[in-house]
């Protein structure tokens, strides 16, 4: 049995990719640590991580999905503030007054009926932007997410949620949509 490694995702609209890149390229810049960037076509908001699933358990996900997001609206996403996660990944946060939080739930609660495990910690948005590996300016990075802690990044209209594949090699992932589902 063939398994593919896959997660749950809410696109970002070109244009902020495009904006967000930006921003990285100026913390690649700033140099203040040896880390892993996220490149524009693979920049999204997670709702869940599946892991290694097969063939059959990414069809059972899709119906599950299907069923969920014909009974979701759209709704604004607001990426604001840059913050890391013990010092390992930089990110942008996000807030939706609790529609993220509510679709993320209820996706983690319908895929647990299906075997999957339920998250072990509360759902928050963040845009991952890089993976740090060592930093070598403190100083450098504490100014920057200081002088971010409340930064606009801009918002978009979350209008669909895609069930994507990561596929691993020796130049890193790359990504493929499996299937993609408009909310309402």
């Amino acid at each position: 049995m063939k398994f593919m490694r896959a997660f749950i995702a809410i696109e970002l609209p070109s244009e902020l990719k495009e904006k967000i890149d930006d921003v990285i390229s100026e913390l690649e810049d700033a140099d203040f640590c040896d880390a892993k960037w996220v490149s524009e076509e693979k920049l999204h908001l997670t709702c869940k991580f599946l892991g290694e699933i097969s063939k059959e358990q990414a069809e059972k996900v899709k119906a599950v999905l299907l069923a969920i997001t014909k009974s979701t609206k759209s709704f604004t996403i607001q990426l604001e503030g840059l913050g890391h996660f013990n010092q390992r990944v930089l990110w942008i946060g996000g807030s939706s007054d609790q529609q993220a939080e509510s679709l993320a739930k209820r996706i983690d609660a319908d895929l647990n009926k299906l075997g999957f495990p339920k998250e072990d910690r509360e759902f928050s948005i963040h845009l991952t932007l890089a993976r740090i590996k060592k930093v070598y300016n403190w100083a450098k990075m504490k100014q920057i997410l200081a002088e971010n802690e409340t930064k606009d990044f801009g918002s978009f209209k979350a209008d669909k949620i895609k069930l994507i594949e990561s596929i691993l090699s020796a130049k890193g992932h790359t990504y493929r949509e499996l299937s993609s589902f408009g909310l309402q």
